[in-house]
Order: structure tokens, then C-alpha cells, then sequence
């Protein structure tokens, strides 16, 4: 029999895919997509002429360079030759009946591999063999199953199964016909977390198709979530923003089904861990399309080896981040390459590849490299799968890598994927020990509960107190403040108290500044109250707080009224940065929803909206075309060069005040103050230092021969920026995320430009003080209280005058 439907669970008939489906209907809840099987008995007759070439390949060794040629052979005579015609008869006849039960003449449907040694308890085969999606029609359907039948023979596949020991007689491929599901977001689920083998759901989602998740094409947002008490531990965010799960409720059923699933293999077949794939529909249904034994924690193949932190401190971190697709260390050679080309052509025995992102074919390298490090993929994709089988390191999802890690090539370094670090050298080589256990790193949960938010804080040293009354805080900074700042944060926090009628309990503690955990929530929840113009109004205030700000650090002078007026915009600025974040979560809370309701297309929405944002001027995209303006400027000119290049070497910026230079030091100073060039342990009000910075900055660009940024607006000249005019609530709520995100981004910025706004001016007063011995340096202006600030600013104007 060629064809057989959903019930077959015969692996030797159906494969073990297909077969672990026909399992997975029984476990009651689970929706799985209708689908049929073309049986092994189909391919064994479509493969009958090859049976000479079959006994050739056989015999060959895994390094033969006569494999590909043979298996290309059989690869055409599968896709090329003639069929029976009873076969293909029967195939289309299925087709029509599989089409007849979905309500239509031609269903749309995935053709998927499911071999007999596929998704099996020692090996996954993950990546191997061909899928092909969205095909419509029997010619289309015939010529897709006959490439699935002809990736048997792939020069991967065949190295694969030499590899881990599979006669070719051992892995006769079936066929699986399933209805497209029409995928608003997919994903996997491990009931095993990857990186770190301990016992939780692990669920990885990407907007769209599964196929960029799997592929390795997109890092996914993932969570974990406890399986004893379905709550959720962590949630680390992606590249691309998934619209599934829309709210607790629907990932908690999802990791529920999860564990049913699990609990039902477990008790049948003694798998201890399971990784499944899904999507959801854009009705919100969940479809489960795949499930298969999870082959590295299960068969203890991956461990938690480690670089010992303790002993390795005198180590050069040159970088740290990403995500464990397989745990482990290794040294060698570090090769940043950006294809499969070039790793072919640049890796070494035991190197170390740093690359953008990899998909299946990328194996064909795995096997004489050491680690690899990439920017895209999740721990779902092909490449952690088949690095965890293979017991080697992989950081995958660890986005800026190839420019970290780009002066470090031919180098050699030290990979801790287990801790998610980069050493240079290899002398950690030495120090490595394994683990019992490792606390996952995931970054900042974008936590729904207090208790959440408790969790994830408590992970990070020193950012959290429980006082003796059993109250719990958040400390912030991680560092202790000054009384300035101590007065600043404190004023802040009450007057927003006062606006949100959300009281906030505030307390010094060890000269740090803290607030309630509870207090924090309670001003998202008051938010999530208001209406759309109320969070529009909210929004106006906080552009003109910023407003008013700026322009209190330019009118800044020495007199008692201007000094207070600026210290109370800095307070009201302060007080609209801490709840900027919060409104851009809850805008964004409230467009997501909107956006689900009207069930708008994820790529369409995200486009639109980032030409949108790139469109909106903001400081820092102000700051940068002020830099591309300067560096382009001194580019063309010799003796402006000559000129930064005497200021950069005596430290002083008066070469750049002579000559023909006069106008570009004016723009110098003027990019200067309105940006924070270098990081500043504490505020410098003395000297050029900003302008210097500069200085360095601009002759390294123009040394670099860079070429200077496009702006934004000739990027997006074409870009329109109506969306859905339609909708005159779905705007409003887009144009407020929009105004949201954009204030978020600035924040930090905002602040600092005033720093430097004030910078100078400041300088008469600090440096009169200290001669007058009231303080010991001008730094010291800012370690007293405001209060304090506004007498010697009084004191100054008197004897001034």
C-alpha cells in the first residue's frame, strides 16, 4: 500500500515522524493538522533502478570523494525518471480524497521527510532531509514528494547517517501530506531547558512559519516555565516580535499540552525528554505538527562544562551574551566568516567560526570545528541540535558578536558556551571543571507580577534588599548615589506619586536609593486604567517636561531663579523618565492587543512601523548626522586635519579656534554638549574633554575612511506613513507607541545633553568654591545636597554683584 492516513503508527510503513503523530492523537487536547502518508513501499518503488548505485554508496567511506557523484546520480534518476503509473495514480488519488475531507478541490498543504531513522531516541536526522511548504496541485505535490524521496541522497544526509553508524537500508523514507496550518507564529518546545538540562518547558516562538526558527534564520522569544507549578520563570525576547502567546492563559495551556504530551510518551515509551513544534493559526488555535525524543540531555551527550569564573579572573572577556544552543568550552583559532563559503575555505581543525547566522547545510562544517558563535538562532534551531548531539560548544542569538569579536580573528581564544562567554587566549583551557547546575542568564523577564519581577531581580547581585519587616526593594542604581541625586530621585518619584494618585514608598538605605516592588507595579496598573486620551495628555506632559528641561540648562546661569528653575525641570524630567518605560510597555501592551483583535499581519505592521520610527527625528539620529556633517567636513580639508591632529596631541583645542577653523570649532562645541561622547565615572567641569573626544572620534572615522551614515530621511524617502487611516483608534494608539518607544530610546540621552549643557556654566561656581576652600575639587558640586547647590549659588550671585 502506498498511501496510508493518520492512524498508521507502523515506523517501518510511515516513518518514525509520521509515526510519533498517529502517537500524538491519542493524548486527549492536542489538535494536530490532517495529513496522509506516501508509505516506504512507494519510495522503495520509485527507488528500484538505483538498487547498483545503492550497494556502491553502501560501501563507501565517510571521506570518499565519490559520494556526492553517486548520490547526485540517484538524487536524478529519483527526481527525473519514470514511475509507475499505478503509484503516481494512487498518490493523486489520495490527494484528492485528503483534499475532499478539507472542504476544497486542491488543499494547500507541507511535504515533510519522515524516515525510518528519523526523530528517533538516539538520533534527530534534524535538518537532513527536505520540507517543502505551501504547495497547491498533484503535479506540484508528485514533483515535491519525488524531492523529499531524492534528499535521502544529499551529500549531508549520507555523511550524517555514516556518521552516527545507519545502513542506508535503515533509513527508507516516507512521506507526510499535512493542511498548511496559516501561521500567525510557530515554534518548538523542549520539555528539557536546552541550555541547561534541568527539568523545565522550554517554548520558543517566531512570527510567521516555524521553518525561520528551526533554519536557524531568527531568534525567537522564548520562555521557560516551570512544569511543577506552571508559572513562568523567564521570558527573553527576539529579534522579530511574536504574536503568540497574546497572554499568560494561552502560553500556560500551551506548556500544559506540553507536559500531557510528555507524560504520554514518557509512560509508553520511555522517553525522558520530548521537543515538539507547533503553530497557532490566525484564529488563535494551536496546532501541533511534529514531535520527536530529545537526543542530547536525554542520552547524556551534553554537559555543563565550564570555565571556573573563580580562577579566571585575570582573563581578557572580550565578549559575553547570546544564548546556550550547546554547553560546553573549547579553544582554538577564532574565524569570523559571514557565508558557507568562506567557512569551508577559512576553518581549521578545532577553530572557533563566529558567523551571522547558520542553517542545515552549515553542517557539513561542524564536524572539524571546534565551537561556533553566531548572531542569529535560538536553541531550537538545526545548528544547537546537531551541536548538542555532537558534544561541541555553540552560542547562537548573540547579536553584535562578528563586530566584538572582529579584531580577535586568527587569534586564539577560549568559547565557555556554558556560561556564554568568549576568553582571549587559551589559557582558560586549564581552568575547566564541570557543573552540577548553572543559573540561567535570560536578561530582563518582561515580568507580569510582582513575584516575577521578585524572581528576576533576586538573579542579579546587589540590585535587591529585604528589610526587617519583610518588605522587598528594588536598589537603584546598582551604585551608590550622592545626595544630589538622592534628593533628585526622591522628588521625582513623589511627584509622579501625586500625578499617578499612586503613593510611592521611598527610602535611602546605605546611601542607595529604594522603592517598593508593589509601588512599581502600581503605576503600570494605574496606567493600564487610563484611556487613550489620557495617555495622550500623559505623553504631551513628558514632551514638555523634556522641553523645558533643555531649554532650563541653556537659560542656566548663576542666580538663585534660574538655578532652581532648572532643578526643578531636571526633577519633573526624571519623574517622566522612570514612567516612560512604563508607558511604552503598556502602549505597546494595549497596539498588540488592537492588532490581534483586527488581526493585522506581523511584517506588514513591523515595516511600516520602523520606517515610521526611523522617520521621527530623535536626538540620537540628530547627533549622529551632526557627527557625519563634521567628519565629511574635515575629510576635504588638509589643514582642518592637521589642525584636529595638533589638538588630539597637545590635549587642547586651540589649534581648532585659529584660522579658517573658527567656524568648525563652533559646530565642534556644539555636537560636544549635546552628546555623551565617553563615559564619564564622575561629571568632569573642568578643561575641553567633551570637544577632545570628539576630536579623537572624528579623525579615527576619517583614518577608517568610513563612509558617513544615510539619514534617516533619505533612507525612507519613499516610505509612506499612513497606516490604516481607517481605524482612527488603531492610529491614535500607533501614533502614541510610536511617541512611546522614541521617548524611551532618548531618555538616558536627554539627561546627559543637559549634563553637558550646564557643564560650563557650572565651572564659574565650582572653581570659585574651590578657592574659597568650600570644597576640595569641582567635582564636588554634585555631592551635596540641591539645597546646599542653591545657597552657594546665592552666595555667589551676592558677592558677584
Amino acid at each position: 500500500m502506498s498511501c496510508t492516513f493518520e492512524t498508521n503508527s507502523d515506523a517501518t510503513i510511515v516513518g518514525s515522524k509520521a509515526a510519533n503523530l498517529a502517537l500524538l492523537s491519542f493524548v486527549p487536547g492536542i489538535r494536530i493538522p490532517r495529513y496522509f502518508v506516501v508509505s516506504t513501499t512507494a519510495f522503495d518503488r520509485a527507488n528500484e533502478r538505483n538498487g547498483e548505485r545503492l550497494k556502491q554508496l553502501e560501501s563507501l567511506s565517510a571521506e570518499s570523494a565519490n559520494i556526492s557523484r553517486l548520490g547526485e546520480d540517484i538524487r536524478n534518476e529519483i527526481i527525473m525518471g519514470e514511475l509507475p503509473i499505478e503509484l503516481v495514480e494512487e498518490i493523486a488519488g489520495a490527494y484528492r480524497e485528503f483534499s475532499r475531507q478539507e472542504g476544497g478541490e486542491s488543499a494547500l498543504v507541507s511535504v515533510r521527510s519522515s524516515a525510518t531513522a528519523e526523530d528517533g531516541a538516539d538520533a534527530s536526522f534534524a535538518g537532513q532531509y527536505a520540507t517543502l511548504l505551501n504547495i497547491r496541485g498533484e503535479s506540484s505535490l508528485m514533483e515535491a514528494v519525488r524531492r523529499v524521496w531524492a534528499s535521502t541522497f544529499s551529500p549531508r544526509a549520507v555523511l550524517y547517517r555514516k556518521r552516527n553508524n545507519y545502513p542506508l537500508g535503515a533509513t527508507r523514507m516516507a512521506v507526510i501530506i499535512q493542511r498548511m496550518v496559516d501561521a500567525q507564529s510557530a515554534g518548538t518546545i523542549y520539555t528539557v531547558d536546552p541550555e541547561t538540562g534541568a527539568s523545565m518547558i522550554c517554548i520558543n516562538v517566531v512570527p510567521g512559519l516555524g521553518v525561520a526558527e528551526v533554519s536557524g534564520e531568527m531568534t525567537p522569544t522564548s520562555w521557560i516555565v516551570d512544569p511543577r507549578t506552571m508559572t513562568i520563570i523567564k521570558r527573553r525576547r527576539g529579534l522579530e516580535r511574536a504574536r503568540f502567546p497574546t497572554d499568560r492563559g494561552a502560553l500556560l495551556e500551551l506548556a500544559g499540552q506540553a507536559e500531557r504530551i510528555s507524560s504520554f510518551f514518557r509512560d509508553r515509551l520511555r522517553i525522558p525528554f520530548l521537543e515538539a513544534e507547533f503553530a497557532c493559526d490566525h484564529g488563535g488555535r494551536l496546532f501541533f505538527t511534529q514531535v520527536r525524543p530529545e537526543t542530547a540531555w536525554s542520552k547524556g551527550r551534553a554537559s555543563l562544562t565550564a570555565v571556573d569564573l573563580g580562577k579566571a579572573t585575570h582573563l581578557l572577556r572580550i565578549f559575553q551574551g547570546g544564548m546556550t544552543g550547546s554547553p560546553g568550552v573549547a579553544c582554538g583559532f577564532l574565524r569570523v566568516v559571514s557565508s558557507i563559503e568562506e567557512a569551508e575555505a577559512a576553518a581549521r581543525a578545532g577553530d572557533i567560526l563566529v558567523a551571522p547566522n547558520t542553517t542545515n547545510i552549515w553542517e557539513r562544517v561542524f564536524a572539524r570545528i571546534g565551537g561556533i558563535v553566531t548572531e542569529i538562532g535560538g536553541t531550537g534551531s538545526h545548528t544547537a541540535v546537531v551541536m548538542r548531539e555532537i558534544g561541541k560548544p555553540a552560542l547562537v542569538g548573540a547579536g553584535e558578536s562578528m563586530r566584538s569579536l572582529e579584531e580577535y580573528a586568527d587569534l586564539p581564544v577560549t568559547l565557555d558556551a556554558t556560561q556564554r562567554i568568549v576568553f582571549a587566549g587559551r589559557e582558560a583551557a586549564g581552568m575547566v571543571h564541570r557543573l552540577e547546575t548553572v543559573t540561567p542568564a535570560y536578561g530582563t523577564a518582561d515580568c507580569q507580577s510582582e513575584e516575577e519581577s521578585w524572581k528576576e531581580a533576586a538573579s542579579l547581585p546587589g540590585r535587591t534588599e529585604t528589610d526587617s519587616a519583610g518588605r522587598r526593594w528594588i536598589c537603584k542604581p546598582e551604585y551608590p548615589i550622592c545626595r544630589f541625586m538622592q534628593s533628585v530621585y526622591l522628588e521625582s518619584h513623589l511627584w509622579m506619586s501625586r500625578k499617578l494618585r499612586s503613593p510611592i514608598k521611598n527610602e535611602i538605605h546605605r546611601n542607595t536609593h529604594r522603592v517598593l516592588f508593589r509601588d512599581l507595579f502600581q503605576w503600570r496598573w494605574r496606567l493600564r486604567q487610563m484611556t487613550l486620551a489620557d495617555l495622550e495628555t500623559l505623553q504631551q506632559e513628558r514632551e514638555l517636561a523634556v522641553a523645558d528641561y533643555l531649554d532650563a540648562c541653556r537659560s542656566f546661569d548663576l542666580r538663585r531663579a534660574r538655578a532652581a528653575a532648572w532643578l526643578m525641570s531636571y526633577i519633573r524630567l526624571n519623574a517622566f523618565i522612570g514612567l516612560g518605560f512604563d508607558i511604552h510597555k503598556v502602549t505597546e501592551g494595549l497596539l498588540e492587543e488592537v492588532l490581534a483583535q483586527r488581526k493585522i499581519v506581523e511584517p506588514y505592521y513591523s515595516q511600516i512601523r520602523a520606517a515610521q520610527m526611523e522617520l521621527g527625528e530623535t536626538e540620537s539620529s540628530r547627533c549622529t548626522r551632526s557627527l557625519n556633517r563634521l567628519v565629511e567636513e574635515a575629510s576635504g580639508n588638509d589643514n582642518l586635519i592637521e589642525a584636529l591632529g595638533a589638538a588630539r596631541d597637545l590635549q587642547n583645542d586651540a589649534p581648532l579656534r585659529t584660522a579658517d577653523c573658527v567656524s568648525f570649532h563652533g559646530h565642534l562645541e556644539s555636537h560636544a554638549y549635546s552628546y555623551k561622547v565617553t563615559p564619564i565615572a564622575e561629571i568632569d567641569l573642568c578643561g575641553c574633554t567633551a570637544v577632545l573626544a570628539v576630536v579623537v572620534e572624528i579623525l579615527r572615522l576619517v583614518e577608517a575612511g568610513r563612509p558617513t551614515l544615510v539619514s534617516p530621511e533619505k533612507r525612507f524617502a519613499d516610505t509612506s506613513v499612513e497606516f490604516f487611516p481607517f481605524d482612527p483608534n488603531l492610529k491614535g494608539i500607533h501614533r502614541l507607541a510610536l511617541a512611546a518607544e522614541k521617548a524611551r530610546q532618548d531618555a538616558h540621552h536627554l539627561r546627559v545633553r543637559g549634563h553637558w549643557l550646564i557643564r560650563e556654566k557650572l565651572e564659574r561656581l565650582a572653581e570659585f568654591l574651590v578657592m574659597e576652600g568650600t570644597i576640595g575639587r569641582v567635582a564636588e558640586v554634585f555631592e551635596q545636597s540641591p539645597a546646599w547647590l542653591l545657597q552657594q549659588v546665592s552666595q555667589f550671585e551676592t558677592k558677584r554683584m
